[in-house]
Order: C-alpha cells, then sequence, then structure tokens
C-alpha cells in the first residue's frame, strides 16, 4: 500500500486499520496527515461520525447530555 496516496490512507481509515497497524505504517500515515488537509479533514469526519453512533447506540435520554454532545460536536466542527 502507497501511504503516501489520499486513496490509500483514506481506505485505511475508513476500514479503522490505522489503530491497529504496525507503528510504522502509523508513522506514515501520520506524516501523510501533516500535510494532507483533505484526509486530515476525513479522518476528523470519520471520528465525529463515531462519537455520533457511540452517543446514539448510548441513548441520550436526558436533554444535559443531549446538550452537551451537541455542544461538543459544534467545537469539534469549528476547530482548527
Amino acid at each position: 500500500m502507497n501511504f503516501w496516496n489520499c486513496r490509500g490512507i483514506s481506505a485505511m481509515i475508513a476500514r479503522g486499520e490505522l489503530e491497529e497497524a504496525s507503528v510504522p505504517v502509523r508513522a506514515w500515515v501520520w506524516l501523510h496527515l501533516l500535510y494532507c488537509l483533505h484526509c486530515r479533514r476525513y479522518l476528523k469526519q470519520i471520528q465525529l461520525l463515531a462519537l455520533a453512533a457511540r452517543a446514539w447506540s448510548q441513548g441520550l435520554a436526558d436533554l444535559a447530555r443531549l446538550k452537551a454532545f451537541e455542544e461538543r460536536l459544534v467545537d469539534r466542527l469549528s476547530g482548527p
């Protein structure tokens, strides 16, 4: 796999293989993420989707937790 290729990086992120990858592979991926705005943005979107899915599966029953979740999403979306 070419780790400097956006297609390879995005596929690895989408499949969730980044956490289980070896240290050299993760290093190549993170080097790619340092210079590639598009892949960084894609990683952030995937992380937000995972956060939303976890929150939904836990059932945001009370309004305070829902409001806190919304604020975290807005903070992450508006961050650098």
